[in-house]
């Protein structure tokens, strides 16, 4: 049976949502930004997070924010999306790509790692947000920044910052207010 036209809107609007809430986590770790958290998740949400952490994922924010402060620059990068939805609980698998510039008393370092986020998102009140997450790290590379002392007469100037010093604050100011 051929499904109504309002019927596959209504999908396509709740794929965009789910979509729009996912990608706020690596926004607002990237940016060590606390504040965009709490319009990512529901307040009874939990996070396991690759044996690193099990619990409240508002908890998990709070330990995040922690480890977020010790690393010089922080890339998550989505990619490979699967959306199932049934009725307001939709699940989702996101492939993961973390960059992560690490100074660990002036030793430095790159942490790369590969995975994929494990999602359950529900609908309330016509918002959804998520309930449960699960991290599956499937690959880790910690390389010692010995080469990025090399100069570069190319190199770009880095203009990217935390809050509040990053130019996509103002760019974003209704979203992120």
């Amino acid at each position: 049976m051929a499904r109504k036209v309002s019927e596959i809107a209504l999908e396509l609007a709740d794929r965009e949502a789910i979509r729009d809430c996912l990608m706020r986590y690596p926004r607002a770790v990237d940016r060590n930004d606390l504040d965009i958290f709490p319009g990512f998740c529901w307040p009874d949400a939990t996070e396991r997070h690759a044996g690193v952490f099990e619990g409240p994922m508002l908890e998990y924010f709070q330990h995040v924010h922690a480890i977020e402060k010790k690393i010089d620059v922080s890339q998550h990068f989505y990619g490979n999306m699967l959306i199932e939805i049934d009725g307001s609980v939709a699940r989702t698998e996101t492939y993961v790509f973390v960059y992560q510039g690490h100074n660990n008393e002036g030793v430095k370092s790159t942490f790369l790692a590969g995975g994929r986020s494990l999602g359950t998102l529900e609908k309330r009140d016509d918002e959804w947000r998520v309930i449960a997450r699960s991290l599956l790290v499937d690959w880790v590379k910690i390389v010692p920044d010995s080469l990025s002392q090399l100069e570069d007469p190319l190199a770009h100037k880095i203009n990217g910052a935390r809050k509040p010093d990053d130019p996509s604050m103002e760019h974003f100011k209704k979203i992120f207010a």
